[in-house]
């Protein structure tokens, strides 16, 4: 049986089901994208396998950076895809907690010197490391911040497919894809 609080918390929770989702499916793209890149600047087939057969995410795009700095794309082209895979690196940080733990209500409590609690904030829904100190609250993942890197992706997506176009016309008209 449902209490008052069971039905709140549940309904603070289904806000969370969508933004998650779509932050999860938007990932996966940036992962589906590293992998078309790898084939755009990879020169041998040894390399393009050892690349997309790296396992760790940021590992696989730091190796895609410094392929994209060897290239021989215009240097304005790479320093925006760069930047782009960076920005990418960053946000990994986010899926990794989304991935690996739960939300939960994060309230900071006061307790005084005979160690009862003297008062309790307001919780906040958030996702933080469980196997860290979680911190105050806020200082996890919260909606808001799934939200905003929901946003922050699909223009990175955006802008990736865009250069990734820029630089297959690039090669068709030098004759080197």
């Amino acid at each position: 049986m449902f209490t008052i609080d069971d039905e709140e918390q549940e309904k603070k929770r289904e806000l969370w089901y969508k933004p998650l989702g779509e932050f999860l499916v938007l990932f996966s793209n940036v992962e589906f994208t590293a992998q078309e890149w790898s084939r755009l600047v990879c020169d041998s087939n040894a390399m393009y396998k050892h690349l997309v057969g790296m396992w760790q995410f940021q590992k696989r795009v730091e190796l895609l950076i410094e392929l994209i700095g060897e290239s021989s794309a215009s240097s304005d082209w790479k320093n925006e895809a760069i930047a782009l895979w960076k920005e990418a690196i960053g946000i990994a940080n986010i899926r990794n907690t989304i991935a690996h733990n739960p939300p939960f209500e994060n309230s900071k409590m006061e307790i005084d010197e005979n160690l009862r609690i003297r008062s309790v904030s307001s919780p906040i829904m958030e996702i933080s490391k469980l196997s860290k100190p979680i911190g105050e609250p806020g200082s996890g993942v919260t909606l808001e911040k799934v939200i905003a890197a929901c946003l922050q992706l699909r223009r990175i997506l955006t802008e990736l497919d865009r250069a990734s176009i820029e630089e297959l016309m690039r090669q068709e008209r030098s004759g080197s894809a």
